[in-house]
């Protein structure tokens, strides 16, 4: 059987859902439709990993795809971290961050975890929903899910003890990495741990022979989302395949 044989069978095989409109999460005085599936079955990892290839994201048990019809802003973007070359900048980062380290850890959400998210969320999103998230929504965010992932740590070393300043809530599939939610300590800001957070992750795609990083969506038009496209080189999902960029912004995904 081919891959293409492989995927027909699966879509033969699968419920999807469309979600109705709703107030966009991303981009003001918008709508957005959702196209969705169940990770569950027999082989729920199978699903998510052929999922991720085109495009879906993760939320919980569920896999997801914006359908929106006046808009196409959301556009998939991944790191073939086997090419990847950091620029001055990002290795500034890394030289800036040398005293960080990681820990693997399951995807079970202490109090440290919760502490972190909330100052986060009150010194970068205070506005939004998310902000009022309690720790059992939270718990749910991280520990509901049927494939396989881990909260990736990040720990600040001192001479005196260790520093929970970030984690990652970060899925596995059969290719790649997908970093789903990040959380990061406000004091550290100066660090821009975001990028550090990208960086190790190629690192560790990289360790563990995985092909990609994916970086969820990138929005033209959204300040939050500019980061993602200063990996270079990447890739996007348009036109139902992933296209190698040199200028994000020559692409039409229409």
């Amino acid at each position: 059987m081919t891959p293409d044989d492989d995927k027909t069978d699966f879509f033969q095989q699968t419920l999807f859902y469309k979600t109705p409109p709703a107030p966009c999460g991303y981009l003001p005085n918008r709508n957005e439709t959702k196209i969705l599936t169940w990770l569950s079955g027999d082989n729920p990892e199978k699903t998510h990993s052929l999922l991720l290839e085109l495009g879906f994201r993760r939320s919980q048990t569920i896999s997801y795809k914006p359908i929106c019809t006046a808009c196409s802003a959301c556009i998939p973007i991944r790191i073939p971290v086997r090419f990847f070359k950091p620029n001055k900048q990002q290795k500034r980062t890394l030289k800036v961050n040398h005293d960080i380290f990681r820990i693997i850890a399951s995807p079970v959400l202490y109090d440290k975890h919760y502490d972190l998210y909330m100052r986060y969320m009150r010194s970068r999103h205070h506005d939004q929903e998310m902000s009022k998230m309690s720790f059992r929504d939270v718990a749910m965010m991280t520990e509901e899910t049927t494939i396989d992932t881990a909260i990736i740590e990040y720990y600040h070393q001192t001479p005196t003890h260790d520093i929970l300043i970030g984690w990652v809530l970060t899925d596995f599939s059969d290719n790649g990495l997908s970093m789903v939610y990040s959380v990061f300590d406000p004091d550290y800001a100066h660090n821009s741990l975001g990028t550090y957070a990208v960086l190790n992750h190629i690192a560790l795609a990289q360790e563990t022979s995985l092909e990609y990083l994916y970086l969820g969506y990138w929005i033209a038009e959204s300040k939050k989302m500019s980061y993602k496209n200063k990996f270079k080189p990447h890739q996007i999902f348009v036109n139902n395949h992933w296209q190698d960029v040199l200028n994000i912004h020559t692409i039409n995904p229409r």
